[in-house]
Order: structure tokens, then C-alpha cells, then sequence
């Protein structure tokens, strides 16, 4: 959970969308006006439309679904860089050892960098998570 408490994960977990919504509809129009006032020197209406276009993609699509991707753990699980078990090396290096026909073998269970290294898989899930966590917003 990063440190976080269970009540503020639940709080950005429902907040998402209205955040999102309240940038596009209250931070987006305003200044987009004064970007287009400043590049021009005039009030230009179709180019501020199409300038709040643009900019309300970016913050209803493109940004959440560049963060599923890089963040989700069915994609490149970039949040385990910031976990702090990830950074004790070899905390997740576990081995279990038998006795077969009088014999001792090691049999690795998990490795550090299984947890804390995962590797893109081609498998569907990544998809299925962009498009099941980005789905919520629209």
C-alpha cells in the first residue's frame, strides 16, 4: 500500500473520476481561453474549442491509460520501484530444499526479481486491465 492507509486508497479509488471530470470541465475551458489569448492576442472561439478538445482527450484518456499501463501489474508494474520490500535485495529469494532418495535438492520457489522485476507478458491481461480500469471513466 506504499505507507498508505486502507481509508486513502478507498478515497483515490472513488475520486478518480470526479477529479478527472472537474479538471476537464473547470481547469480545462478557462485555460485553454487564456492560452489561445496569449499565442493570438485575441479571443479566437474555434481555436480555443479545438484547443479544449485536445485537452480534454489527454486528461479523460490518454493520461489514464499511460497510467494503467505503466502502473497495473498486468502491465509493466512500474509501482513496485517505489515498494519498499523491492528494495531489501533478496527478500523474495525463496527456496524450499527435499530429500529425494537420500539426496538434498533446492528447489527455488520465488525470486526477487519475479516479484519485483515482472517482465511485460503478451497474454491479454494488459489489455483487458487498460480497458477495464479506463472503462470506469468513460
Amino acid at each position: 500500500t506504499l505507507g498508505l492507509s486502507s481509508g486513502v486508497l478507498a478515497f483515490f479509488q472513488h475520486v478518480g473520476a470526479p477529479a478527472l471530470y472537474g479538471v476537464s470541465a473547470l481547469v480545462v475551458p478557462p485555460l485553454a481561453r487564456w492560452a489561445v489569448n496569449q499565442v493570438c492576442g485575441a479571443p479566437e472561439p474555434h481555436t480555443t474549442a479545438k484547443l479544449m478538445i485536445v485537452a480534454r482527450l489527454i486528461v479523460a484518456l490518454v493520461v489514464p491509460c499511460v497510467s494503467v499501463l505503466l502502473l497495473n501489474q498486468d502491465c509493466f508494474a512500474l509501482w513496485l520501484r517505489v515498494w519498499e520490500p523491492c528494495a531489501d535485495d533478496g527478500r523474495f529469494d525463496i527456496s524450499t530444499t527435499l530429500e529425494i532418495t537420500g539426496q538434498q535438492v533446492t528447489i527455488p520457489v520465488t525470486s526477487q526479481g519475479e516479484v519485483c522485476s515482472p517482465q511485460y507478458q503478451p497474454d491479454g491481461r494488459c489489455p483487458r486491465a487498460v480497458v477495464g480500469t479506463v472503462g470506469h471513466l468513460l
